[in-house]
C-alpha cells in the first residue's frame, strides 16, 4: 500500500474500540503531517503568544515509550515517542531529560527520573497529557519543597496538552503555574495524524 519499507508503527489508544491498532507510519507521513504540524504549532504559539521562550529555554515533552518488533528492523510505539526519536537536530539541545530517560517504558520510574532532573533545569515549555503532568509537578514539589511550579520553573510560560479534555484538569494546572500570562494551547497528536 505504500513504497519502500515501513519501519515503525504508532500503536493507537483504541478510543473506537477496546483494543489498540497498530498504523503505519512512514519517514514521508511522518515528516509531512506529524513533524510538519508540530513546527507549525510552535508558528501558531508565537503567533499568539510572542513571548515565547522554546528556543531560549528547556522544553519538557511526557512522551510514550517505544518497543521493537520481533523483526530487528520494525518497531512500534506512542506517537509522541516516534516523534521524539525522531526529532530534529535543531530541537534536540532545548529538551530535556535525555531522549532515554523520556522513552521509558515504567511511567514510575520514568516520572521520579525526570522530576529529578527536570527539578534543576530552566524549563519554559511542557507538554504531555494533563494526567502523567500532574503527577511530575507533584513529584518535582516535593523534591524541592517549594509551594508552585514557578517557584521551581520562573521561566515556564506554556504548556501544550492534548489526548483527553482539558476541563477538568485547569483548575490544577492554574495552581501550579499561578499567573495570568501562562498559556495553554491545545493539540490534538493522534496517531494517524498530528491536527
Amino acid at each position: 500500500l505504500w513504497p519502500g519499507l515501513v519501519t515503525w508503527f504508532a500503536k493507537s489508544s483504541g478510543t473506537t474500540s477496546d483494543k489498540s491498532k497498530f498504523i503505519p507510519v512512514s519517514t514521508e507521513h511522518l515528516n509531512h503531517t506529524h513533524n510538519r504540524a508540530g513546527w507549525y504549532s510552535l508558528a501558531l504559539l508565537y503567533h499568539r503568544f510572542p513571548e515565547a521562550r522554546v528556543f531560549a529555554d528547556k522544553n519538557l515533552v511526557l512522551t510514550g515509550s517505544i518497543t521493537r518488533m520481533p523483526h530487528p528492523d520494525i518497531r512500534y510505539g506512542d506517537v509522541s515517542a516516534i516523534m521524539l526519536q525522531h526529532m530534529p537536530w535543531i530541537g534536540r539541545p532545548f529538551f530535556t531529560p535525555d531522549f532515554k530517560t523520556c522513552l521509558l517504558p515504567e511511567w514510575d520510574k520514568k516520572i521520579e527520573i525526570m522530576a529529578q532532573v527536570c527539578s534543576k533545569k530552566n524549563v519554559g515549555v511542557i507538554g504531555g497529557v494533563p494526567t502523567w503532568a500532574l503527577v511530575l509537578f507533584r513529584r518535582i514539589l516535593e523534591i524541592t519543597g517549594k509551594e508552585n511550579m514557578l517557584e521551581v520553573w520562573p521561566n515556564a510560560s506554556v504548556y501544550m496538552h492534548g489526548g483527553v479534555g482539558f476541563g477538568p484538569y485547569q483548575e490544577q494546572f492554574d495552581k501550579f503555574f499561578p499567573s495570568d500570562r501562562f498559556m495553554y494551547q491545545e493539540i490534538y497528536n493522534a496517531s494517524e495524524g498530528y491536527f
